[in-house]
């Protein structure tokens, strides 16, 4: 590792003292392969870190209530949310699925862009009519997280929650879900909401359709999922 101006110093007889006092002292000049290394091993090992975190986000199932209780601002907000998720699952390559449901449910897998993108724009711009089902929506979700590709979800549920609530089986397994680290989150249209079912979920968020500062809050709890 020596330079080889230091090696010169060696050769010449009448040198070679200072050159082992250099040595001794520990102050020959190398090059500096170990601090390349560390440097190297540094950026490896934040790279690994990086990788462990984006890792650690499992993907997204979203279940959008589409029933007739929906239509207007609440289906204008439900739309958004979706394109919002959809480009966060691009930006840290998650899956994302997703459910909409009013009498009965559809679902679409999103994580291919190209695939889905069709889809998607059918979905965005369809209106939202009929009665709805939560409980028969929920355990399309359940069945969904027993997916390899699934588990482990973030489960984001949009719906003005205006419904009965779910059975004793049912939210045996929402909690069964929960322990294989499932987190189910809330957004909320309106104040009129059944509280027996919101309070099922780890969180909930409010859209006050009455509140234009809403917006903002919903873009920030979009953005620490």
């Amino acid at each position: 590792s020596m330079l080889p101006s230091e090696t010169a110093i060696h050769a010449d007889e009448t040198m070679q003292s200072v050159f082992f006092k250099k040595f001794a002292e520990k102050k020959l000049q190398t090059f500096e392969y170990q601090a390349k290394m560390l440097s190297y091993r540094e950026e490896e090992f934040q790279d690994k870190r990086q990788k462990e975190k984006e890792e650690a986000k499992g993907p997204f199932i979203i279940c959008v209530d589409t029933s007739g209780s929906m239509h207007g601002t609440p289906e204008t907000v439900a739309k958004t949310l979706c394109f919002a998720i959809l480009k966060i699952a691009i930006r840290d390559n998650r899956k994302c699925f997703l459910i909409s449901y009013s009498d009965i449910f559809r679902t679409l897998e999103l994580h291919n862009l190209n695939n889905s993108l069709p889809e998607l724009i059918n979905f965005l711009s369809m209106s939202f009519h009929g009665g709805n089902n939560e409980p028969l929506a929920m355990k399309e979700v359940l069945r969904i997280l027993k997916l390899e590709d699934y588990k482990k979800s973030d489960v984001l549920w949009v719906s003005d929650f205006v419904t009965i609530p779910f059975d004793k089986n049912t939210l045996a397994e929402i909690n069964k879900a929960k322990e294989n680290k499932t987190k189910f989150h809330s957004l909320t249209i309106g104040q009129s909401g059944n509280k027996g079912i919101i309070g099922q979920f780890d969180n909930n968020w409010l859209y006050d359709l009455n509140n234009p500062n809403s917006v903002l809050t919903l873009i920030k709890n979009i953005n620490e999922l």
